[in-house]
């Protein structure tokens, strides 16, 4: 009956939390659900997870963050992200034990990320990716990866600024000469009612513009809405494989369950791995 309750609860409870912490927190709360799943621990039985098995959890986080010589940021996200579906069920948060308190401390103590510099990443980089991850027979997650790096190239954007690139058809305007993408906020937007990016065509297998034609196409995304508060999604975002090939996790969503970019660390972790395979030095582009 409680473990009942707190599955209602984690259903019905969203409007407790701002819709942006639940976006920030969906995808590092399924990490944690697919780590609990590897030993054996259902979802139904979550919320009865020992806090020394969240631990443990945390404490696989702060390696991955410590190899891959990330900051802290990874290890408390994991945190606030389990105690907000915790709350969210009306139980008691395994992130207050004493073992999860140690391993966030030990965190902020050791891990300092690699400071980052965009600069770094040269065209042949960019050329360089596009040549092994693009090509005719490129798959959906490549292709992806592949424009959202072209495009940030291109654009001068952040990461944040990637995030936010909607396929929505007024919000990305694809024309013979350019390419529009209107950003809702930026960094350097003072008055916070968005700003508008212009990318050229440059022909090429790098070109961002035809990159991106390529990816809308075959990725197959909605870009119109159907209905008022249908949400179209990000460029950027999760790809499942089914046995017709690599589709999009989510074609559509609502203005209350929006779609959400890739993470971060995602991007991050699959631009290393493609820059090893293209022989990059990825300690100078990521």
């Amino acid at each position: 009956m409680i473990k009942g309750l707190a599955l209602d609860l984690a259903a019905q409870a969203p409007g407790a939390r701002a819709r942006s912490t639940l976006a920030q927190y969906k995808e590092p709360w399924r990490d944690f659900i697919e780590w609990a799943a590897l030993l054996q621990i259902q979802a139904q039985d979550i919320y009865d997870i020992r806090p020394e098995i969240v631990a443990m959890y945390l404490m696989y986080v702060f390696q991955s963050a410590k190899m891959e010589e990330v900051g802290p940021g990874r290890v408390s996200v994991a945190s606030a992200a389990i105690a907000c579906h915790f709350f969210l069920a009306g139980r008691a948060s395994p992130t207050d034990h004493a073992a999860c308190t140690l391993v966030r401390d030990l965190s902020k103590r050791t891990l300092r990320g690699q400071k980052l510099h965009r600069e770094s990443m040269q065209p042949e980089h960019v050329r360089s990716l596009a040549e092994h991850f693009a090509g005719p027979a490129a798959s959906l997650p490549d292709l992806m990866m592949v424009t959202a790096i072209s495009v940030m190239f291109a654009g001068f954007l952040r990461f944040n600024d990637l995030a936010q690139v909607s396929v929505r058809h007024d919000l990305l305007v694809v024309s013979e000469s350019h390419m529009a993408i209107t950003l809702p906020k930026s960094k350097t937007d003072q008055e916070g009612v968005g700003h508008v990016v212009r990318i050229a065509r440059v022909g090429g297998p790098a070109c961002p513009v035809g990159l991106t034609e390529r990816l809308l196409s075959l990725g197959k995304y909605n870009r119109v809405p159907r209905f008022p508060g249908e949400d179209v999604g990000p460029l950027l975002r999760r790809v499942k494989f089914t046995p017709r090939g690599h589709e999009l996790q989510h074609v559509t969503g609502t203005a209350r369950s929006p779609i959400s970019s890739l993470s971060y660390t995602s991007f991050r972790e699959k631009l290393q791995a493609m820059c090893s395979t293209a022989g990059i030095n990825n300690s100078a582009v990521v």
